[in-house]
């Protein structure tokens, strides 16, 4: 649970915070099913099974699989937000030595085989269903647009959104470079990212060129 839905639980009738207990039970066993099996060979009998519930309990929570895969991606992001805000939370000349500092936290969760694979088999259902795609693309999104809101005011950079780009797109490789080699190193990796990090975020990571005219 994270902590956005924590303090929501907190406000929450005994029986509202049942029905949270219930569907985060049942998004728990539907994500180990979809990791094990695959969406497509992770049906709602075996979702059931593992969430040891009824299959028409389950559909007392999410209508069918779709439900379950999106409301899965959209805790997914959440997750991702969450962090994004802190992120935002930090000093304004904190603000880069905390990224980095992070760095480690962000590495060893996207280093995760479970959480890798999950996240994958999500990407790969973006090409199945159109809807599974909208709430990705929109999540994506909205974690994209607030990052560069935040880089772009915590340090001035008129090209934050190439800096997030280019720091997204250093970890969504990570999740990849896991699948193909599942014995990578965090630990060892983890000082090399950062510096990485440290050089995307640099003041002058790139020197301003005179804009080309094409005749």
């Amino acid at each position: 649970m994270t902590n956005e839905q924590h303090n929501c639980a907190e406000s929450l009738t005994p029986q509202e915070t049942r029905q949270e207990i219930r569907r985060s039970q049942i998004l728990d066993a539907a994500s180990n099913c979809f990791v094990s099996f695959g969406f497509h060979n992770a049906g709602m009998a075996r979702i059931a099974r593992a969430a040891k519930m009824s299959v028409g309990h389950i559909y007392h929570y999410y209508e069918n699989k779709d439900a379950i895969i999106a409301a899965i991606v959209e805790r997914h992001f959440q997750e991702y937000s969450e962090a994004v805000e802190r992120f935002g939370r930090a000093p304004d000349e904190d603000f880069i030595d905390t990224l980095v500092r992070e760095a480690g936290e962000s590495i060893t969760r996207k280093s995760d085989i479970f959480n890798t694979t999950l996240t994958l088999e999500i990407l790969a259902e973006c090409n199945r269903s159109p809807t599974i795609s909208r709430i990705v693309w929109e999540s994506d999104l909205k974690i994209k647009t607030r990052f560069a809101q935040i880089l772009q005011e915590k340090t001035g950079y008129t090209d934050a959104i190439e800096r997030m780009e280019a720091l997204f797109t250093l970890f969504g490789g990570l999740t990849e470079r896991v699948t193909r080699n599942p014995d990578l190193n965090p630990e060892k990796l983890t000082p090399y990212l950062r510096a990485a990090i440290q050089s995307i975020l640099a003041p002058d990571m790139i020197d301003e060129q005179p804009n080309e005219t094409i005749d």
